[in-house]
């Protein structure tokens, strides 16, 4: 009997240890997943906090109705001085890409025209023409030469934007009724309304809200002591940031400036695209240098409203 006893005694012990070990590892399992789950957090927080960012918006601080008077008054001597330099444009172009369908760099040249022709086209490494994009407000022309096809329609065309032929050299919705003026740093022609001004935080200049004839809005950084746009965010129709571009690295042409670096950065397409720009020359330009026939031997594709012809 007292062997069992010992026996059942000892099983007991066992018993218990096990029950210990148990609790142990529960709290073990337990501490685990609290550390999964915050790795995982931590893991998500770059892109939550690019996705923050990416709707983020300027707010300035308030100034006195004197000041705000001033930056008017300044802000539409630079639109009146606008109207001497909207002509054709020519630049070489590097362009360095980071989206989700490219990274890298591209060379090339650009030519646009007030107030929505473009030019774009791209060079290999021997100089060789692979890529022509054609544009204007309405429609697009692109063409790809080293595949041999060509794309027309119109530059609204599809629902999903990323979808355009063109869409991993240049945003899908980058405003082409715009162009001439979004590349060069400077305002779209037609009267513009400054609604509010607000002195930048943590920048030197001020920020604009304008409206244009249209109705559409935009916000703009103002450098009132460079007389410059360093900065130019579209905004949507619920107030929100779209497109915005900013211009460094401004050189003197004659009367008037022009940016040497353009960075383009749609949070909608997740595309983040700069471009390079040197040697700007004003061109003696026609609607026939932004016109390109396309080769019989090439394959086309018609790009009407929402679909696709071949």
């Amino acid at each position: 009997m007292a062997t069992i006893r010992r026996l059942l005694d000892f099983g007991g012990y066992i018993a218990e240890r096990l029950r210990k070990i148990k609790s142990k590892l529960s709290g073990y399992l337990v501490l685990f997943y609290r550390i999964k789950r915050l790795s995982f957090f931590f893991f998500l927080l770059p892109s939550l906090l690019a996705l923050i960012s990416c709707s983020y918006l300027p707010r300035g601080i308030q100034i006195s109705d004197h000041e705000a008077r001033r930056i008017r008054a300044e802000f539409n001597d630079l639109l009146a001085s606008q109207e001497i330099h909207q002509r054709c444009l020519d630049s070489r172009v590097v362009i360095s890409l980071k989206s989700t369908w490219l990274t890298g760099s591209l060379n090339g040249y650009l030519q646009i025209m007030p107030p929505d022709r473009l030019k774009y086209v791209v060079l290999d490494p021997l100089g060789r023409t692979q890529v022509i994009l054609l544009a204007d407000g309405d429609n697009f022309h692109y063409l790809s030469l080293s595949e041999k096809k060509s794309y027309r329609g119109q530059v609204k065309a599809v629902d999903h934007l990323s979808e355009k032929p063109y869409a991993k050299y240049i945003p899908a919705d980058f405003p082409f009724d715009r162009s001439f003026y979004l590349l060069t740093g400077t305002i779209f022609a037609g009267p513009v309304e400054v609604d509010r001004v607000r002195r930048a935080k943590n920048e030197d200049g001020y920020w604009l809200e304008i409206k244009n004839d249209a109705g559409g809005r935009s916000l703009i950084l103002f450098d009132d002591l460079r007389q410059i746009i360093r900065q130019y965010i579209i905004l949507d129709r619920n107030g929100e940031r779209g497109l915005k571009f900013t211009y460094e690295d401004y050189r003197p042409r004659a009367n008037f400036k022009l940016p040497g670096l353009v960075s383009l950065d749609s949070p909608e397409h997740g595309a983040d695209i700069r471009l390079r720009l040197t040697d700007w020359r004003e061109l003696s330009c026609s609607e026939e240098q932004f016109h390109y026939e396309t080769p019989g031997s090439f394959e086309s594709e018609q790009w009407e409203g929402e679909s696709r012809t071949q």
